[in-house]
C-alpha cells in the first residue's frame, strides 16, 4: 500500500500485530480493533471485524491455525497507476460452529474476511471445502461505496490469493504462499 493513496482508506499498519494465545482472545480482538482505527483502515470495516472476531473468538474456539504467507501485491488505482509491494503476514483462522473468520496484517496488508454476516457485510459467499478456504464478502463503507474482498487459500499447497476492490476504484490484489505456524513451538 501507499501513503500517497489519496482515498486513505488502504494505509496499513507498518508494524506486525503481536500474537496473543487463545485464553487472550478477547485481548487480542480489542487490539486488533483499536490497532485497524489507527492505521486508517474504514470504521465500518474495523467494526466488522471487532464484532466478527468477538463472536469467534470466546473460550470455546475449535480451531485456531496460524499462518505465516510470503506475497507479492499489485495496487491499482482509479487513475490508472499501479504499485508493487512484497511482503510477510500472519494470517489467523478461527473456526467454530461452522463459521470462519480469516485475519491479519503484515506491514502493507491487512485482511478480515468471514462467513458471519455482520457488521456493515452486506451479501458473503463460502465456496470452502476440505482442500481450500474461499470466503468472499461485499461490504459497505461508511460513504456507501461498495468492496468486494475474497481470500483463497489451498490447503494443501499453501497457495494464497487475495482480492479486494472499491466499486469504481482502487484494487488490491496479492498472492503467494503460507506455511503453518506452529502454536506449540515458540522461539522466544
Amino acid at each position: 500500500m501507499s501513503l500517497n493513496d489519496p482515498s486513505g482508506t488502504f494505509i496499513a499498519p507498518h508494524r506486525e500485530r503481536q500474537v496473543l494465545g487463545a485464553q487472550g482472545s478477547f485481548v487480542l480482538v480489542a487490539l486488533y480493533f483499536c490497532h485497524q482505527i489507527k492505521a486508517g483502515v474504514p470504521m465500518l470495516r474495523a467494526v466488522m471485524i471487532g464484532v466478527a472476531a468477538c463472536t469467534l473468538t470466546n473460550t470455546a474456539i475449535a480451531e485456531t491455525i496460524k499462518l505465516a504467507c510470503q506475497y507479492t501485491e499489485t495496487v491499482s488505482f482509479q487513475s490508472g497507476n499501479e504499485e508493487k509491494h512484497g511482503g510477510r503476514i500472519v494470517l489467523q483462522v478461527d473456526t467454530k460452529d461452522g463459521a470462519t473468520m480469516i485475519s491479519g496484517t503484515g506491514a502493507d496488508l491487512s485482511i478480515a474476511v468471514g462467513t458471519l454476516k455482520v457488521g456493515p457485510i452486506v451479501d458473503l459467499l463460502d465456496a470452502s471445502d476440505e482442500g481450500k478456504w474461499d470466503i468472499t464478502n461485499r461490504t459497505t463503507s461508511g460513504d456507501q461505496s461498495a468492496w468486494f474482498t475474497q481470500v483463497v487459500i489451498d490447503r494443501n499447497t499453501g497457495d494464497f490469493n487475495y482480492y479486494r476492490s472499491k466499486e469504481d476504484g482502487i484494487s488490491t490484489i496479492a498472492s503467494g504462499t503460507c506455511e503453518k505456524v506452529k502454536l506449540s513451538a515458540r522461539k522466544f
